[in-house]
């Protein structure tokens, strides 16, 4: 199966994070959609393995509730939706085509939030971003 992540208002997620600069190289806009993507797809099948093992609906309720409170401290409040919800899904699509075996996947905003608040985690994890301090989270 094939998933094909399509992200949430990309316009101003491009035009908040230009220009890509690190002191060794800039990195092109091509490159850098490429690497959203992956990201993307590992953090969808992170939380696809995160719900597994729920047999129930309040299992599975459950155990999505944890993993997002644990991203909770990752989230920065420009990140959040205009429009706060406090129920919502993490994906305003997300529809499979039988005849290509294609999952295509749409955040909501707060999955998109959320899909930054992991990118965040998993750049303090591999040591090249800083852990939150108890004032940038919610």
């Amino acid at each position: 199966m094939v998933v094909r992540v399509i992200f949430h208002d990309v316009s101003r997620r491009c035009q908040r994070s230009r220009p890509y600069w690190c002191p060794m190289t800039v990195i092109p806009e091509d490159d850098v959609a490429a690497v959203y993507h992956e990201l993307a797809l590992e953090f969808v099948a992170e939380l696809m393995e995160v719900t597994r093992g729920a047999d129930t609906a309040a299992a599975f309720q459950q155990a999505l509730q944890t993993y997002v409170d644990d991203l909770r401290p990752w989230l920065r409040e420009r990140d959040a939706p205009e429009t706060v919800r406090s129920t919502f899904s993490l994906f305003d699509t997300c529809e499979e085509s039988m005849q290509t075996d294609d999952l295509h996947i749409q955040f909501s905003p707060e999955g998109d939030a959320l899909f930054r608040a992991w990118v965040r985690r998993q750049a303090a994890a591999m040591g090249v971003a800083h852990a939150p301090s108890s004032e940038r989270g919610h």
